[in-house]
């Protein structure tokens, strides 16, 4: 039969059913076939192409600052990624998540205005 889903996203299993059949596909005893040509009924998978070798976090650029002037933040995304640059959940990476926000400053939001000497 087809293979069933992957029990993991890293290092998970899957199964089929094999079965002993004749020409018509009525199922018969396994005595009836030769269990040296028997196929596999499990094997090794990952939901994720690539598995989850050389997971690590991936950042994009910072974005620009998201004020004309005073205090903002800027923003980047971050990510966990194998090594094929697919999306792995962040629990696959190790190590403390990388801040996505911080803070910056726009240019001053007033000028000085100068008098005349008295």
């Amino acid at each position: 039969g087809p293979w069933n889903q992957c029990s993991s996203v890293c290092d998970g299993t899957q199964s089929r059913t094999v079965q002993c059949v004749d020409w018509n596909g009525k199922e018969l005893a396994s005595s009836f076939c030769a269990l040296t040509e028997r196929p596999s009924n499990s094997r090794q998978c990952s939901l994720a192409d690539g598995g989850c070798i050389g997971a690590h976090w991936a950042k994009s650029e910072w974005s620009k600052c998201n004020s004309a002037c005073g205090k903002g933040t800027i923003t980047r995304r971050v990510f966990c990624s194998n090594r094929l640059k697919n999306e792995l959940p962040d629990q696959v990476c190790r190590g403390r998540k990388p801040v996505e926000v911080k803070t910056c400053r726009g240019k001053s939001c007033g000028a000085w205005k100068v008098g005349r000497w008295q």
